[in-house]
């Protein structure tokens, strides 16, 4: 799936994605797994949003299947503090319902 964004969106979703990675490290084989394919989701939007002119393929970021539901997993698992990352915790709320809009409601326990 592709997650469409302007450049000021990947760079909120690059910042607060690397702050909540940063806050929730794994606990265990499962987390484990998750953390690793939402940082290589991590990786292709700091690689773009750290671009300094428009990439020939616009601003969004194409993630496998398994990307992006690791990706939506990982936002219902941890807390977005709102009140520091307004900003930044609605484009990461907006990638979420695009993820879910794509895959249907995953329930997690």
């Amino acid at each position: 799936m592709k997650i469409k964004a302007t450049k000021d969106k990947i760079a909120g979703i690059s910042l607060l994605l690397g702050v909540l990675m940063e806050q929730n490290k794994p606990r265990d084989i499962a987390e484990t797994l998750i953390y690793l394919l939402v940082d290589k989701v991590f990786t292709k939007v700091r690689a773009k949003a750290e671009s300094l002119w428009s990439p020939k393929s616009g601003w969004g970021v194409n993630l496998t299947d398994m990307e992006a539901m690791a990706l939506f997993i990982f936002l219902q698992q941890v807390h977005i503090p709102e009140r520091l990352y307004k900003y930044e915790a609605i484009q990461l709320n907006d990638v979420s319902n695009q993820i879910e809009k794509v895959y249907g409601a995953l329930k997690v326990a």
